[in-house]
Order: structure tokens, then C-alpha cells, then sequence
């Protein structure tokens, strides 16, 4: 039932070869959207758009020693004229009797919290909108090893090469700096300089490609399975997901102008994490902690910025009402998880806890605050017959007082044809919040889709 509500096309083909059965199996799945949504209140940044066009394509074959997948989505916006542009997956796996090397982009399941809370440290997000949790893989060798079903399991990912995030973009010309979406937080516009009111100038140091993807990355991942659990520990060296952009800025006191040159800015960190799982009954549960080091170094293979340089007194820049600042601090979380995953329904109940003492605040000029600090929630998914697909997902900081609700419904009309309306609501009260930028942002939408 879940297949035909995904539109999975499978297929299973036998041949036979000296007495052997081997199965391929091969799903497809296209799907062509319109969706139309509506503001509930006035953004702080305002799209042009109030709709978009999609093509989105999520392929799959396996077969005995081999498995390759294509999971791809574009976006065009009519009235912003713009595009949006994803590659959540795309690679090919060879296997072997106790092993599988993938070679090109494929999402690592090393830490288990981070698609439900949206952190985007390990896996970058796709960022088509606010709440979207979908994940994209990492661009390189994924190599697995694991003698039997259970006991160890050994994993390496190694690149030199990196893609990063694209969604949302922001591009500057004749000074201003712009979107195409409205869930970007955007730069100030204007700032005080000894009472008055001055406008602000960019303008964009730009890099050469090469120096933004040839970046190493270096990880590996130990697990250890049992009947009805596991035990895993990780390391992971790599770019961090976006790009930083640090900044050099002066106040031009001929032109009465702030004038701020930004500096895109590849910068490593460093993640470790452990976990535990363990099956009760229906529900799997999940303890763990990450460990988030943007300071670190793994040899002169691998430099990017000391941190001295990072730091460097020409990157600071403050005036009455803005500072430019570079912030680059340790971030931990410890988790919890329960969750169960039936063939008519899954949910999940979440706890996170920001573990160090962080004290980035929501205004500053290029960077963000942690997104949560003491937060719970859940999310549920059901199919309460073949035709309706229902979700619901839930957040809420203890510490900041945010409130994030999504939904959605979807009805197939036909074997090919399927509606869906949504929504997402975020409250914010505290100003230091992550979300406290989009808090203007509530929106409802529609959607018609055509599968093929």
C-alpha cells in the first residue's frame, strides 16, 4: 500500500545463470508539480513568487552485486522567474560478498537526529523552503564493510571533492543583496554611524571555483550490531555544509556609506558522535550526542583558515545598530528518540539538548544562533487508507519558547494524479531565536501533482 501511495513502480526480473535465481529490483518514481501557496502575515523578506513548478525524479535498481539510485529535483518559480536546483542522491554501489564501495553523492546514516531537527551538519538540507527536512548526500567514496547481519560494521567516506548547499542563494549586484526565496534571513540594509542613519554597500570578493570544490573530507564509522540493537561511534572531517561568508567592512565617509566586502569562505569542522538503539516492542529507541568542532585541523592536507586568521581583527566590524563578527564555536548535542515505523503509519517522539554554552545571538551579521537548545517534539505519518497520506510534525524549545508546526494531506485522485494542501506555522517570541527572522512566515499551500 505504501508503494502505490509513493507511486513506486517496482519490478521484480529473474534470470536464471548455472542454476541461480538472482532478483533486480527497480522502482521509479516522477513526479510533475504546480504548488500554490499564501502568506499568512508580511515577511521580513518577500518573494516575487506565490507559486513554482517541479520536476523531481527518485530512481532506484538493485541488483545481485550492483545498485545505483537518482534522486533529483528542479524548481521554477513563474513571477521571481528563478530556479531552484537539488542532487539529493546520485551514485553507484558495487557489492561484494561482505562489503559495498558507492562511488558519487549519497547521504550518510551516522547521525540519527539530524534530518528530524533539520541541523544540517553532517547531510546538507535541501532548503527548498523553511521546514524542509529532505537531506543531500555527501559527493565521494562510501565504502562499507560488515562480515554478517549482525555484528561489526566498518565504514569509510572519503572526497576531494565538495558540493555545498545551494538553497536558498543570495547574489549581490550594485550593492544590494537578494533572494529569490523569502526563507533566507537577509543582511541589514541600513545601520547607524554616530547617530545617523547610513546606508550600507556590498559587494562580493568572488572565489575561484576550484578553491570552493576541491576540498577534502575524511570520515569513518564503527557500529556493532545485535539481534534487536546497535552501538555505533563516528568521526567525520569535512567542509561544513555551507558556504561561510565572512566579511571586511568601512565606513566612507566621502560617499556617507558603509561599504562591506564579502568573503565566501570554505571552512572544515570536525564531528564525532555515539549512539546506542535498542528495539522495545514496536518502538526502537535511540540515546546519542554529537560533537561539533569548527576550529579543527586535520593536517596542512587539510587547511583551510587558522584560527587565528579566522579571527583575524580585520574580520570585526561593529556600529550602533550591526556588527560583523566571525563566530566559530563548539556546538554538542545529546538526543533522544523513539520511534516506530508500521506499514500503515510511523512517528517519532524527539528530545534535544544543546549541551555547550553557546552564545552566538540571533542578529549577528553572518551567522546564525543554534536553531534549538532544549527542545522536544514528534513527528507522525499515516495512510489511513490507500488514497490518503496525512503528516503532522511538531517542535517546541523549552528554552526560547518556539512553537513549529507542519502539515500536509494528500489524496491521490487517480493511479497518476494526486492534491495536497499544507502548512507551516512558527511562533518565535525570543529575538536571540533562530527563528525569530521568520516568524512572519506563515504559509499555507496547495499542490497538484502528475505521476509518471
Amino acid at each position: 500500500m505504501k508503494a502505490v501511495d509513493n507511486c513506486k513502480l517496482l519490478k521484480l526480473l529473474a534470470f536464471g545463470f548455472s542454476g541461480l535465481i538472482i532478483p533486480v529490483v527497480y522502482s521509479f518514481d516522477g513526479i510533475i508539480s504546480y504548488e500554490r501557496f499564501a502568506r499568512l502575515n508580511d515577511p521580513q523578506n518577500k518573494s516575487d513568487s506565490v507559486d513554482w513548478f517541479g520536476l523531481g525524479v527518485d530512481s532506484k535498481r538493485i541488483g545481485h552485486r550492483y545498485e545505483y539510485a537518482l534522486d533529483a529535483d528542479i524548481r521554477y518559480f513563474t513571477d521571481g522567474d528563478s530556479f531552484n536546483y537539488s542532487l539529493a542522491q546520485l551514485y553507484y554501489q558495487h557489492k561484494m560478498r561482505n562489503s559495498r564501495l558507492s562511488v558519487g553523492r549519497k547521504t550518510l546514516d551516522w547521525s540519527h537526529h539530524e534530518k528530524f531537527w533539520q541541523l544540517g551538519f553532517m547531510n546538507p538540507q535541501r532548503g527548498f523552503r523553511l521546514l524542509d527536512d529532505k537531506q543531500e548526500g555527501l559527493t565521494g567514496f562510501h565504502y562499507d564493510f560488515r562480515p554478517g547481519e549482525i555484528g561489526p560494521r566498518f565504514s569509510v567516506f572519503f572526497s576531494y571533492f565538495y558540493i555545498p548547499t545551494l538553497n536558498p542563494s543570495l547574489s549581490i549586484s550594485d550593492g544590494e543583496v537578494s533572494s529569490n526565496s523569502e526563507w533566507r534571513k537577509m543582511p541589514p540594509t541600513r545601520t547607524l554611524i554616530l547617530g545617523q542613519e547610513v546606508p550600507i554597500s556590498y559587494r562580493l570578493n568572488d572565489p575561484n571555483i576550484s578553491d570552493i570544490v576541491l576540498q577534502k573530507s575524511l570520515g569513518a564509522n564503527l557500529e556493532y550490531s545485535w539481534g534487536s540493537g546497535k552501538v555505533q561511534a563516528y568521526a567525520l572531517y569535512k567542509p561544513e555544509s555551507g558556504i561561510r561568508v565572512n566579511a571586511d567592512a568601512a565606513y566612507d565617509s566621502d560617499d556617507d556609506v558603509v561599504d562591506v566586502l564579502a568573503n565566501p569562505t570554505v571552512n572544515h569542522h570536525l564531528m564525532t558522535g555515539a549512539s546506542i538503539h535498542q528495539r522495545a516492542g514496536m518502538a526502537t529507541i535511540s540515546v546519542g550526542a554529537d560533537f561539533i568542532d569548527p576550529n579543527a585541523r586535520l593536517g596542512s592536507d587539510f587547511d583551510a583558515l587558522t584560527p587565528a586568521q579566522l579571527r583575524g581583527t580585520t574580520k570585526k566590524f561593529e556600529s550602533e545598530f550591526f556588527r560583523i563578527e566571525p563566530s566559530y564555536e563548539h556546538e554538542a548535542f545529546g538526543y533522544f528518540r523513539a520511534s516506530i515505523d508500521r506499514y500503515y503509519y510511523h512517528a517519532s517522539l524527539n528530545y534535544i539538548h544543546l549541551l555547550t554554552s553557546n552564545e552566538r545571538i540571533g542578529d549577528d551579521f553572518f551567522s546564525d544562533t543554534v536553531k534549538f537548545k532544549s527542545a522536544i517534539g514528534f513527528d507522525i505519518g499515516f495512510w489511513p487508507t490507500e488514497r490518503i497520506y496525512l503528516k503532522i510534525d511538531w517542535k517546541y524549545d523549552l528554552d526560547r519558547r518556539d512553537n513549529i508546526l507542519q502539515f500536509e494531506g494528500n489524496y491521490r485522485l487517480a493511479e497518476n494524479m494526486s492534491v495536497g494542501v499544507g502548512g507551516e506555522l512558527i511562533a518565535a517570541p525570543d529575538d536571540s531565536s533562530y527563528w525569530s527572522p521568520y516568524r512572519t512566515n506563515d504559509t499555507v499551500y496547495g499542490s497538484f501533482n502528475f505521476h509518471f
